[in-house]
Protein backbone atom coordinates (compact mmCIF):
# COMPACT_ATOMS: atom_id res chain seq x y z
CA UNK A 1 0.00 0.00 0.00
CA UNK A 2 1.21 3.63 -0.96
CA UNK A 3 0.66 6.06 2.24
CA UNK A 4 1.75 9.76 2.42
CA UNK A 5 1.91 11.33 5.44
CA UNK A 6 1.19 14.90 5.74
CA UNK A 7 2.95 17.22 8.28
CA UNK A 8 2.95 20.87 8.76
CA UNK A 9 6.43 20.38 9.73
CA UNK A 10 9.16 17.91 10.88
CA UNK A 11 10.70 19.35 13.83
CA UNK A 12 11.62 18.06 17.24
CA UNK A 13 8.29 17.42 18.73
CA UNK A 14 6.15 14.72 20.35
CA UNK A 15 3.82 14.37 17.12
CA UNK A 16 6.61 14.36 14.61
CA UNK A 17 8.48 11.38 16.78
CA UNK A 18 5.36 9.58 16.73
CA UNK A 19 4.86 10.54 12.55
CA UNK A 20 8.56 9.27 12.30
CA UNK A 21 8.23 5.94 14.17
CA UNK A 22 4.61 5.56 12.11
CA UNK A 23 6.65 5.34 9.00
CA UNK A 24 9.34 3.01 10.16
CA UNK A 25 6.55 0.64 11.72
CA UNK A 26 4.33 0.78 8.29
CA UNK A 27 7.59 0.18 6.30
CA UNK A 28 8.45 -2.72 8.24
CA UNK A 29 5.14 -4.21 7.50
CA UNK A 30 5.73 -3.80 3.69
CA UNK A 31 3.81 -0.49 2.86
CA UNK A 32 5.77 2.05 0.90
CA UNK A 33 5.48 5.16 2.61
CA UNK A 34 6.40 9.08 2.17
CA UNK A 35 6.07 12.32 3.62
CA UNK A 36 4.72 15.74 2.95
CA UNK A 37 6.11 18.74 5.34
CA UNK A 38 3.73 21.77 4.40
CA UNK A 39 5.68 24.48 6.14
CA UNK A 40 9.37 23.85 6.95
CA UNK A 41 11.84 20.92 7.40
CA UNK A 42 13.94 20.07 10.80
CA UNK A 43 15.54 16.78 12.27
CA UNK A 44 13.10 14.56 12.16
CA UNK A 45 12.93 15.48 8.47
CA UNK A 46 16.74 14.80 7.56
CA UNK A 47 16.08 11.17 9.91
CA UNK A 48 13.49 10.17 7.63
CA UNK A 49 15.31 11.28 4.98
CA UNK A 50 18.64 9.44 5.68
CA UNK A 51 16.73 6.54 6.46
CA UNK A 52 15.14 6.17 2.97
CA UNK A 53 11.98 7.57 3.00
CA UNK A 54 10.60 9.54 0.09
CA UNK A 55 10.37 13.21 2.10
CA UNK A 56 9.77 16.20 0.77
CA UNK A 57 9.18 20.10 1.54
CA UNK A 58 5.49 20.87 -0.33
CA UNK A 59 5.01 24.26 0.14
CA UNK A 60 1.16 25.35 0.47
CA UNK A 61 1.38 28.90 1.86
CA UNK A 62 -1.51 31.15 2.86
CA UNK A 63 -5.26 30.79 2.77
CA UNK A 64 -6.28 30.57 -0.85
CA UNK A 65 -4.11 27.50 -1.07
CA UNK A 66 -6.05 25.93 1.17
CA UNK A 67 -8.27 25.61 -1.60
CA UNK A 68 -6.19 24.69 -4.30
CA UNK A 69 -2.58 23.35 -2.52
CA UNK A 70 -1.20 22.55 -6.20
CA UNK A 71 1.75 21.37 -5.16
CA UNK A 72 0.49 18.79 -2.64
CA UNK A 73 -2.27 17.68 -5.43
CA UNK A 74 0.86 17.13 -7.72
CA UNK A 75 2.73 15.10 -5.01
CA UNK A 76 0.28 12.96 -4.01
CA UNK A 77 -0.87 12.25 -7.93
CA UNK A 78 2.84 11.89 -8.27
CA UNK A 79 3.52 9.32 -5.14
CA UNK A 80 -0.22 7.76 -6.63
CA UNK A 81 -1.32 7.95 -3.00
CA UNK A 82 -3.87 4.93 -1.72
CA UNK A 83 -4.05 6.42 1.83
CA UNK A 84 -3.35 9.83 2.92
CA UNK A 85 -2.77 10.06 6.61
CA UNK A 86 -2.44 14.05 7.69
CA UNK A 87 -1.73 14.72 11.06
CA UNK A 88 -2.64 18.58 13.18
CA UNK A 89 -2.10 21.25 11.40
CA UNK A 90 -2.33 20.21 7.87
CA UNK A 91 -6.18 18.73 7.65
CA UNK A 92 -8.25 20.61 5.32
CA UNK A 93 -5.37 21.21 2.69
CA UNK A 94 -4.44 17.61 3.15
CA UNK A 95 -7.92 16.59 2.97
CA UNK A 96 -8.73 18.66 -0.10
CA UNK A 97 -5.59 18.41 -1.78
CA UNK A 98 -6.36 13.97 -1.16
CA UNK A 99 -9.92 14.68 -2.80
CA UNK A 100 -8.65 16.18 -5.86
CA UNK A 101 -5.72 13.64 -6.27
CA UNK A 102 -8.01 11.38 -6.62
CA UNK A 103 -6.89 9.16 -3.20
CA UNK A 104 -9.35 6.87 -2.22
CA UNK A 105 -8.96 7.09 1.70
CA UNK A 106 -8.25 10.14 3.74
CA UNK A 107 -7.00 9.43 7.49
CA UNK A 108 -7.03 12.43 9.94
CA UNK A 109 -5.24 12.26 13.27
CA UNK A 110 -5.67 15.32 15.81
CA UNK A 111 -2.71 15.15 18.40
CA UNK A 112 -4.06 17.26 20.49
CA UNK A 113 -4.89 21.09 21.36
CA UNK A 114 -2.51 23.81 21.22
CA UNK A 115 -4.76 26.32 22.68
CA UNK A 116 -7.92 27.87 22.73
CA UNK A 117 -9.50 27.16 19.38
CA UNK A 118 -11.88 29.83 17.49
CA UNK A 119 -14.47 29.63 15.34
CA UNK A 120 -12.31 29.61 12.51
CA UNK A 121 -10.67 26.88 13.74
CA UNK A 122 -13.55 24.82 14.17
CA UNK A 123 -14.85 25.33 10.83
CA UNK A 124 -11.69 23.98 9.42
CA UNK A 125 -12.20 20.49 11.87
CA UNK A 126 -15.54 20.15 10.44
CA UNK A 127 -14.92 20.86 6.77
CA UNK A 128 -11.97 18.35 6.96
CA UNK A 129 -13.01 16.05 8.53
CA UNK A 130 -16.51 15.97 5.98
CA UNK A 131 -13.91 15.31 3.48
CA UNK A 132 -12.21 12.48 5.30
CA UNK A 133 -12.85 8.99 5.80
CA UNK A 134 -11.77 8.54 9.57
CA UNK A 135 -10.97 10.94 12.22
CA UNK A 136 -8.73 10.13 15.18
CA UNK A 137 -8.13 10.85 18.35
CA UNK A 138 -5.27 10.22 20.49
CA UNK A 139 -7.15 11.07 24.01
CA UNK A 140 -11.01 10.11 24.75
CA UNK A 141 -11.30 14.24 25.92
CA UNK A 142 -10.24 15.00 22.22
CA UNK A 143 -12.57 12.61 20.28
CA UNK A 144 -15.55 14.02 22.59
CA UNK A 145 -14.00 17.36 21.92
CA UNK A 146 -14.29 16.67 18.35
CA UNK A 147 -17.45 15.11 18.62
CA UNK A 148 -19.00 18.62 19.98
CA UNK A 149 -17.35 20.89 17.48
CA UNK A 150 -16.96 19.23 13.97
CA UNK A 151 -19.87 17.42 14.54
CA UNK A 152 -18.64 14.05 13.98
CA UNK A 153 -20.01 10.78 15.11
CA UNK A 154 -20.50 6.87 15.07
CA UNK A 155 -17.76 4.39 13.26
CA UNK A 156 -15.86 8.18 10.94
CA UNK A 157 -14.83 8.81 14.76
CA UNK A 158 -12.21 6.76 16.26
CA UNK A 159 -9.69 7.15 19.67
CA UNK A 160 -6.63 5.09 19.31
CA UNK A 161 -4.27 5.94 22.01
CA UNK A 162 -0.29 6.60 20.72
CA UNK A 163 1.22 3.32 21.00
CA UNK A 164 5.14 2.69 22.15
CA UNK A 165 7.20 -0.19 21.91
CA UNK A 166 8.27 -0.71 25.27
CA UNK A 167 11.39 -2.76 24.06
CA UNK A 168 13.24 0.81 23.49
CA UNK A 169 12.70 1.14 27.55
CA UNK A 170 13.70 -2.33 29.17
CA UNK A 171 14.80 -1.63 32.55
CA UNK A 172 18.46 -2.17 32.92
CA UNK A 173 19.90 -2.08 36.55
CA UNK A 174 23.27 -1.46 35.58
CA UNK A 175 22.41 1.34 32.86
CA UNK A 176 19.90 2.96 35.66
CA UNK A 177 22.97 3.32 38.53
CA UNK A 178 25.01 4.57 36.34
CA UNK A 179 22.18 7.37 34.95
CA UNK A 180 21.57 8.29 38.85
CA UNK A 181 25.58 8.13 39.77
CA UNK A 182 25.90 10.71 37.53
CA UNK A 183 22.67 12.76 37.70
CA UNK A 184 23.23 12.69 41.83
CA UNK A 185 20.63 10.92 42.34
CA UNK A 186 20.60 8.58 45.44
CA UNK A 187 20.32 4.98 44.93
CA UNK A 188 16.83 4.77 46.62
CA UNK A 189 15.41 7.97 45.35
CA UNK A 190 11.87 8.01 43.81
CA UNK A 191 12.16 9.57 40.36
CA UNK A 192 9.65 11.00 38.14
CA UNK A 193 10.75 12.69 34.26
CA UNK A 194 9.35 15.11 32.00
CA UNK A 195 10.43 14.86 28.44
CA UNK A 196 8.69 17.65 26.86
CA UNK A 197 9.46 21.34 24.92
CA UNK A 198 9.64 23.90 27.42
CA UNK A 199 5.98 25.73 26.32
CA UNK A 200 3.47 27.13 27.82
CA UNK A 201 0.71 24.33 26.63
CA UNK A 202 2.98 21.86 28.61
CA UNK A 203 2.34 22.80 31.63
CA UNK A 204 4.95 22.39 33.18
CA UNK A 205 4.47 25.42 35.92
CA UNK A 206 1.58 23.13 37.18
CA UNK A 207 3.59 19.88 37.05
CA UNK A 208 6.58 21.89 39.43
CA UNK A 209 3.41 22.77 41.95
CA UNK A 210 2.34 18.87 41.95
CA UNK A 211 5.46 17.82 42.71
CA UNK A 212 6.55 20.43 45.55
CA UNK A 213 3.18 18.97 47.43
CA UNK A 214 4.14 15.64 46.87
CA UNK A 215 7.75 15.94 47.96
CA UNK A 216 6.92 17.73 50.98
CA UNK A 217 5.56 14.39 52.08
CA UNK A 218 8.41 12.25 50.43
CA UNK A 219 12.65 13.37 51.08
CA UNK A 220 13.27 10.72 48.33
CA UNK A 221 11.45 12.01 45.79
CA UNK A 222 13.21 13.51 42.64
CA UNK A 223 11.80 15.59 39.57
CA UNK A 224 13.77 15.24 36.26
CA UNK A 225 12.92 17.84 33.72
CA UNK A 226 14.25 16.70 29.66
CA UNK A 227 13.59 19.26 27.19
CA UNK A 228 14.61 23.09 25.98
CA UNK A 229 12.84 26.05 24.80
CA UNK A 230 11.21 29.54 25.70
CA UNK A 231 10.38 28.89 28.98
CA UNK A 232 13.86 27.08 30.34
CA UNK A 233 14.93 30.38 32.71
CA UNK A 234 11.31 30.93 34.44
CA UNK A 235 10.83 26.98 35.43
CA UNK A 236 14.19 27.13 36.63
CA UNK A 237 13.26 30.16 38.75
CA UNK A 238 10.28 28.98 39.58
CA UNK A 239 11.67 25.43 40.97
CA UNK A 240 14.52 27.53 42.52
CA UNK A 241 11.61 28.85 44.86
CA UNK A 242 10.19 25.74 45.63
CA UNK A 243 10.90 24.01 49.26
CA UNK A 244 12.13 21.19 47.62
CA UNK A 245 13.91 23.03 44.56
CA UNK A 246 16.66 21.39 45.19
CA UNK A 247 15.54 18.00 43.87
CA UNK A 248 14.28 19.53 40.65
CA UNK A 249 16.74 18.49 38.20
CA UNK A 250 17.17 20.16 34.49
CA UNK A 251 18.92 18.03 31.85
CA UNK A 252 18.48 20.06 28.92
Amino acid sequence: MIIEMVAPALVIGGMEVFIERLCVALRERGHDVGVSCLYGKGPVFERLKDAGFDVSLTPVPGTLRTFWPRRLVHRLRMRRAEVVHAHSGSFLKAAIAARLAGCPTTVLTHHGLLGDEGWYEHWHLRQSARLADSTVAVSAHRRAYLGDVAGISGPRLLHIANGVDLTDFARQPQSTLQARATLGLPEQAVVACCVARLVPVKRHDLLLQAFDRVARQRSDFHLLIAGDGPLATTLQEQAAGLASGSRVHFLG
